[in-house]
């Protein structure tokens, strides 16, 4: 809906240089603006590109000079925009109510102002919070308690006995509280016949497989998403096997995220796309997990530490807070990016290494004969 610059400032926190009354009922890009669209520029260095936009005005950040244009001051000009674009394009809710074909069980407590879409289902002693929005084809569970201002996206699960606190974001497909993926094996592992009593297999042969079936081991527990939770498309929360999986408050999960049974996540952390968190995995809080990281079983992570994309951290190892990590496995950040670096010379370190050792090679030949050794 179109606003005065002015109206926007006061919803941003922004100072406004220029003209306040100046209407604007858009965002867009610096080549595509218009008259009545926002544009923000990041830092100074892109002051010249918001002058020469066609925009009714900018978000800019101290000491950028845009001449001629209503300027929105603000110390952090990305997250003003974004603020900025919920207020004046606010995403549009469906109606209160319950769809014909929705399925609500007896005994279910449904809020004020609830949406309940097309083919839903809502099963039975589940609570549903105010202003709560199902989207098509959602399903929760027997039990399950979703809060207040929460969406739910299309084809998102919630299964029975997990928590969603207020203003949780499932995007379409997200899958919580699923079993866990636990199973034992009976029998010998293979390998153990040749310890002495109780010697434990510490190589990687305690990870082959027994001989007897694989028995599913039940998962009992459940799943707890603190307020303001974000779940990414087609990601997964598998329930605890005994206690719940815990995902803190504001954590934020990208699309296509595996996060295991029992797994514990502070508040505040990033967790981006293609990343697995195995079993019984912990982060403190204001962790920043780069796209497609591996972390296997009982790692604990600090508060506020980095892990570089792909990176891979092993099992049950501990990260101090306040650190960053890089490759495979994953090494303190400036150690790992040396490692990295010097990874690119490994084709020409071969390389000299093979004519080395044909040099090296020649003077043993020639010693043992005693000859003399000519330099070439």
């Amino acid at each position: 809906m179109p606003l005065t610059v002015a109206e926007i400032a006061a919803k941003i926190g922004a100072t406004v240089e220029g003209d306040g009354a100046t209407k604007l009922n858009g965002v867009s890009t610096f080549e595509q603006a218009g008259p009545g669209d926002l544009v923000f520029a990041q830092s100074p260095r892109y002051g010249e590109r918001a002058a020469r936009s066609r925009a009714g005005a900018v978000i800019a950040p101290p000491g950028a000079e845009i001449p001629g244009k209503t300027v929105l001051r603000h110390l952090y000009p990305k997250a003003a925009f974004a603020r900025a674009i919920a207020a004046l394009l606010p995403p549009v809710r469906p109606a209160p109510g319950v769809h014909p074909s929705a399925s609500v069980a007896p005994g279910v407590q449904l809020g004020r102002e609830v949406h309940v879409g097309a083919l839903a289902s809502v099963g039975a002693g589940a609570r549903i919070g105010d202003r709560t929005v199902l989207h098509a084809g959602v399903i929760v569970g027997e039990g399950a308690k979703i809060g207040a201002d929460c969406t739910l996206e299309p084809r998102s699960v919630v299964y029975p006995g997990c928590t969603l606190g207020d203003r949780v974001f499932l995007k379409a497909g997200a899958i919580i509280g699923a079993a866990g993926f636990g199973f034992v094996q009976e029998g010998e592992i293979p390998g153990e016949d040749d310890l002495e009593p109780g010697q434990e297999v510490l190589d990687y042969r305690r990870y082959f497989q027994r001989e007897g079936p694989h028995i599913r081991v039940p998962q009992v527990g459940t799943v707890i998403l603190g307020d303001d939770v974000e779940i990414g498309a087609n990601s997964c929360v598998d329930r605890g096997t005994l206690g719940p999986t815990v995902i803190g408050r504001g954590t934020k999960v990208d699309n296509l995220t595996q996060i295991a049974h029992n797994v514990v996540i502070g508040e505040h952390c990033l967790v981006a796309s293609l990343t697995g968190l195995s079993g019984s995995t912990s982060l403190g809080s204001h962790v920043t997990i780069g796209g497609h990281v591996g972390i296997a079983e009982g790692a604990q992570i600090g508060d506020r530490v980095l892990v570089a994309a792909k990176a891979g951290i092993s099992t049950g190892k501990k990260l101090p807070p306040g650190t960053g990590w890089v490759g495979i496995p994953a090494r303190p950040g400036e150690k790992g990016l040396r490692i990295l670096a010097a990874s690119t010379a490994v084709p020409t370190i071969a390389e000299t290494v093979k004519r080395l050792r044909v040099r090296v090679a020649a003077l043993e030949k020639a010693l043992a004969g005693g000859a003399r050794v000519e330099k070439k």
